[in-house]
């Protein structure tokens, strides 16, 4: 059984914390520093609270899940525990920060997004250079239990943050527009969600399954002169292609411009 830390209890440490918690494999220690939260989340989960100074000697792999701007506050604490593997899912602290911060080359980076709290979460691992393969073994098991993983180049993690971590939301967004569009011909909303809701996710195991291109699929729905062509027309017509490709290209440039200002307040916390 591997000894695993979790280090804050938010809302994205609480949902890794509550699968992990499911897996036999795994013995966990949790932390926060909001003492009334950590009681909180370990009675839900069974489990007893530890100080951080105990998780910190208990375990043998600690997933960081504090906000970016706390990190550099617990450095000198984390960094006594030289043999610690660590996981981090602090969106924006590049590994060679966490590396600097951590004294330590055995890191790697998490970014899952939302759907995290209910085991369906697509999650981008990036790997150190001086991990071990059963460290990184180990950290794709802990990936799996709440969701699929994706092992990416850290470079590669804006792109990934665009279409997933900050992705799931436009989805959300077209999700909404279309069930408002519904009841603007007659459909309650409830009932509106529902339908595009369920239509979504047939689409996507019908994507996955066929293995098929999106546009082969639009091809064979689209009748000669049907309803299908006419929405595809003004899809066109609105510039439908060029907003959803500007907001994924958005939230990645911006992923790089936060990653650089935690990396400026990492330096000047030196």
């Amino acid at each position: 059984m591997i000894d695993i830390g979790i280090i804050g209890c938010g809302n994205m440490g609480f949902a890794i914390a509550k699968e992990l918690s499911h897996t036999t494999s795994f013995r966990l220690h949790l932390y926060d520093a909001d003492s009334s939260r950590l009681t909180d989340v370990c009675g839900e989960l069974s489990l007893t609270p530890s100080a951080l100074e105990t998780l910190l000697s208990a375990a043998q792999i600690s997933i960081i899940a504090v906000k970016p701007q706390v990190l550099p506050t617990l450095y000198h604490r984390l960094s006594r525990a030289e043999h610690m593997n660590w996981i981090s899912i602090a969106a924006g602290v590049s590994l060679s920060s966490l590396s600097a911060g951590l004294n330590s080359e055995k890191v790697i980076r998490f970014m899952p997004n939302m759907a995290a709290s209910i085991a369906s979460s697509v999650t981008a691992m990036a790997v150190g250079a001086n991990c071990t393969n059963s460290f990184v073994d180990t950290a794709q098991q802990i990936a799996s239990s709440f969701g699929t993983v994706y092992r990416i180049e850290e470079h590669l993690m804006s792109a990934f943050i665009g279409i997933s971590g900050s992705g799931i939301a436009s989805l959300f967004a077209t999700f909404h527009h279309m069930a408002m569009a519904g009841v603007h011909q007659g459909l309650p909303y409830p009932v509106a969600l529902s339908i595009v809701s369920q239509t979504a996710e047939g689409a996507a195991k019908m994507l996955t399954h066929s293995g098929e291109h999106p546009q082969s699929i639009i091809t064979k729905v689209c009748s000669p002169g049907g309803t299908t062509i006419e929405a595809m027309k003004t899809l066109e017509e609105e510039g439908f292609a060029a907003a959803v490709m500007n907001a994924v290209i958005a939230a990645s440039e911006k992923a790089r411009e936060l990653e650089e200002i935690a990396k400026k307040r990492e330096q000047n916390n030196d």
